[in-house]
This record gives structure tokens, sequence and C-alpha cells, in this order.
């Protein structure tokens, strides 16, 4: 089992911003994700992520506030982005589909993820073996319910998700790094 908190790690949300002419990084400061495997090959792995909404920070306190408000996450009443996965399903040697569920604003939905994974080394530092990967996919902010005043043309309803994550089965900390990316239509 992998485990690790914040602190060690960032979770990354650049947005569009007006019209598209410029993209606002964000990150959430407080969450922990929890990976569960027994197999070498990563196909029985648990992923759990849960990020808490109030931590969003895009070096802006006038947006970090709207973002936290009823118009977009609504914090006071859905305080927690949550994933858990469901499946893992390898397709060859290096890449695969992580599969599970995404809660955001009280919604809960299906998603399946691509994985890719870079391979194991022996990590200098801790002399255990690390896996690297990288997770991507994208989601639609409206079928979330969020920022749904704000159509397509002023903000991009695709979500782009990409995870870059280093696992060290036996060490004491997962290097993660998780971007969403909101893009135009």
């Amino acid at each position: 089992m992998f485990k690790q908190k914040s602190g060690q790690m960032m979770l990354l949300i650049p947005v569009w911003g007006l019209q598209f002419i410029s993209e606002v990084d964000g990150d959430f400061t407080d969450f922990s994700v929890r990976v569960t495997t027994t197999m070498a090959d990563y196909s029985d792995a648990k992923v759990e992520l849960t990020a808490k909404v109030g931590s969003i920070n895009t070096e802006s306190a006038f947006r970090d506030k709207h973002l936290l408000g009823a118009d977009f996450f609504d914090e006071a009443k859905y305080p927690f982005l949550i994933f858990k996965s469901t499946s893992v399903k390898n397709i060859d040697a290096k890449n695969g589909l992580l599969s599970g569920s995404l809660t955001m604003h009280g919604i809960t939905k299906p998603v399946t993820l691509n994985v890719e994974y870079f391979g194991s080394v022996i990590n200098p530092m801790s002399k255990k073996e690390t896996a690297g990967f990288k997770v991507t996919g994208t989601v639609k902010r409206s079928d979330f319910s969020i920022g749904t005043k704000y159509p397509g043309a002023i903000l991009g309803d695709d979500v782009n998700i990409v995870a870059n994550l280093e696992f060290s089965p036996l060490a004491r900390f997962i290097i993660c790094s998780i971007r969403f990316n909101l893009i135009p239509v």
C-alpha cells in the first residue's frame, strides 16, 4: 500500500480564463492519495484520492473565493473532491485503463482514465523500487453542475486531467502532481 498526504505532493488545476486568452494555474494544498496493490503489474491496484475543496489556491484570493462559492464548487455544501477506482485493465505492458467514480459538487460519475507506465527504477535516495505513471482523461464540468452559469464560450466544458505519479511501495512517499485543465470547446 502506498499512502501520502499533501505536503510532498501538489494537486494542480489550470483553468482557462476569459475567452480562452489565458490559463490560470491553481492547486489543492490539502489532499491525500492511497494506492493499494499486490500485483507486480499493478493490475489489482486500488486508488483513492481525496482533496479538500477549501484548500484551492490560484494565488488570487478573489478568484479562490469565487471558485469556492455556489457558482462553482460550493465548498460549504461539498467540501471534498473524491476519486475511487473500481478496476484496472492492462492494455499492454506500458498502457492501461483506470476506471472509477469521481465525486465533485455532490455528484458522482463513472470515469475511465488512461494510464501510461513509464517503468520502475531503484530510487537513489530511498534505495527502494519506484514506479512512474502518467494518468490522463477528460470529464465535463457540466456533468458535475460546476460553473453552470458560465457557457462554453466563456469557460470550456471539457476538463482534461493529467496526473504524473511516482510510487515507492516501501518508501515514505508518493510523488504526485495532478493537473486539471479546462479546455475550450
